[in-house]
């Protein structure tokens, strides 16, 4: 692809990659307000001289915006996304609502939008109102986390039905939609439903599949998710499936996959959130709380690692500090990490704080409460009432 002022030039070829032999070409020049109209037409073309026919319909339109800008916008986000930091969804998010501003009627955009909006481990602090007026950063608790939570929920719930009003037959639409359900409405059942048609819809999407693998985990179908997972692997090798085939591995048990996967997502994503903080979690499963330790230290969001640290001390038996670090992780991220938090006492065998702060969570609407039926770090709590009743309050299967 060449680009010179407002005139674009793609060439498109079809090789074979076991001998090399060219099969077939086309150059398509174009002035840029066309590029959409030209990403249809290299789309058929490529259909018609493999002689296949897409899932047995017309080559699916890419004209989703007439707005380049837009589009530009909405593929910067996309790769920020993908980073799996705070800041990069931060930007993200910026990104997309001025994409939605240039065009109120880019389905997809809206989205993304709500995806980026349903994820609860990104400072929302900075985007929407809180009632402690001062400031806040990174490193400091927040007070009212959970009105934040929830005003970047309802946003996340208006961006999905824009979505899909405006693309009813829009895979992302419907991917959106599900994340929506599951993260606001706690309404698996609808959810997995969404995620299911947005599969259905484009099969090829790795982003969708691994939706689809998040919520069969979490359900307790994991089997099922880790099939998904790594379908999604397969269709996006530098995608973020590796950490959902991580998280599958370490909920059944097998620590040696899940070590190798989570040490494969800290090199691809070395400073997303949660990635250290997720492997401090399996090298503790595996009995090696020094290496645990090492990585909780390394985790570069701040809450995951405070929340973390107490963890390790205690399976060092350095009571001393994890009780003051345990003082500090509540002080600072009550309203913000109580399913975290609850972690801690729950390896402790402190079922009451557990229950505590899993209730504290609830009330919160805390997003980590999607793992509880499958989390490898309550499954002492299986046989108390309390935990049944939990579940059922979630809509989670018992």
């Amino acid at each position: 692809m060449r680009k010179s002022g407002n005139h674009l030039r793609v060439t498109a070829q079809l090789v074979r990659a076991d001998n090399g032999f060219h099969l077939w070409s086309e150059t398509y020049d174009r002035q840029l307000d066309d590029v959409f109209k030209m990403q249809d037409e290299i789309a058929e073309a490529v259909v018609k001289a493999l002689k296949v026919s897409l899932l047995e319909r017309e080559a699916p339109s890419a004209t989703l915006t007439t707005n380049t800008e837009a589009y530009d916008l909405y593929l910067q986000a996309r790769s920020l996304i993908k980073l799996g930091t705070s800041e990069d969804t931060l930007k993200a998010y910026a990104d997309l609502q001025q994409a939605v501003s240039l065009d109120p009627k880019f389905a997809l955009a809206w989205a993304t939008l709500a995806e980026v909006l349903s994820q609860d481990n990104v400072p929302w602090y900075r985007i929407f109102k809180h009632v402690d007026s001062t400031s806040q950063t990174e490193g400091s608790p927040v007070q009212d986390w959970d009105s934040i939570w929830a005003q970047a929920r309802a946003a996340a719930r208006s961006a999905a039905e824009q979505a899909i009003k405006l693309g009813p037959d829009l895979a992302e639409s419907h991917a959106a939609m599900g994340d929506v359900l599951a993260s606001d409405d706690w309404d698996w059942t609808a959810a997995d439903a969404e995620f299911k048609r947005a599969r259905e819809l484009e099969p090829g999407n790795a982003r969708i599949t691994l939706a689809g693998a998040n919520i069969a985990i979490d359900l307790g179908r994991v089997s099922e998710g880790l099939q998904l997972a790594n379908l999604a692997a397969a269709q996006d090798p530098l995608g973020k499936a590796i950490r959902v085939i991580g998280w599958g591995q370490y909920v059944s048990g097998a620590l040696d996959e899940a070590q190798a996967s989570r040490r494969k997502s800290i090199e691809l994503y070395p400073t997303a959130n949660n990635v250290h903080f997720e492997y401090a979690t399996v090298l503790l499963a595996r009995g090696e709380p020094q290496a645990a330790l090492a990585e909780f230290e390394r985790e570069p969001h701040t809450a995951f690692r405070e929340v973390g640290l107490p963890l390790a001390f205690d399976a060092l038996g350095r009571r001393g500090d994890a009780d003051h670090a345990i003082t500090l992780a509540e002080q600072k991220w009550a309203n913000a990490m109580a399913y975290q938090i609850a972690y801690i006492y729950a390896s402790r065998k402190d079922l009451d704080r557990a229950f505590y702060w899993l209730e504290r969570a609830y009330r919160q609407h805390d997003g980590g409460l999607a793992d509880l039926k499958i989390d490898p770090m309550f499954r002492n709590l299986g046989r108390d009432p309390r935990y049944r009743a939990l579940l059922r309050k979630l809509r989670l299967p018992e």
